[in-house]
């Protein structure tokens, strides 16, 4: 790996341990030194992409936490809800090469398991 490489946007010629990683380039460096590509990233985080990604990345994160805090208050509600039972039947039911066929089988069991005929 070279000691040292010329800046594509600066034009300045830096020292390795200024520039971020990449494996994709056949020297394992960006194009751009640090400062610079720090920069370009801000710009390109104040584009109309770039706030929509954003927007989709918080909004995806405050829905897994709505999702737990309902799970855990849901569970608390719920404590002797056989949450194992439903969990055995639905891996029993993924096993088989064709779901569509076994389906109405599925809905059988479930129905005994609920009627409490039958124990898993």
């Amino acid at each position: 790996m070279p000691q040292f490489k010329k800046c594509s946007r600066c034009g300045e010629i830096k020292p390795t341990e200024d520039w971020p990683r990449n494996r994709y380039n056949n020297d394992g460096l960006q194009g751009a030194c640090r400062i610079c590509y720090l920069q370009y990233c801000r710009l390109w985080r104040k584009t109309e992409r770039g706030i929509a990604l954003e927007y989709r990345r918080r909004s995806s994160d405050r829905r897994r936490k709505y999702t737990q805090e309902y799970n855990k208050t849901w569970r608390a509600k719920y404590p002797d809800y056989p949450m194992e039972r439903y969990y055995k039947i639905q891996n029993e039911a993924s096993c088989h090469s064709s779901a569509n066929a076994f389906y109405p089988a599925y809905r059988f069991i479930k129905a005994l398991v609920d009627a409490e005929v039958v124990e898993i």
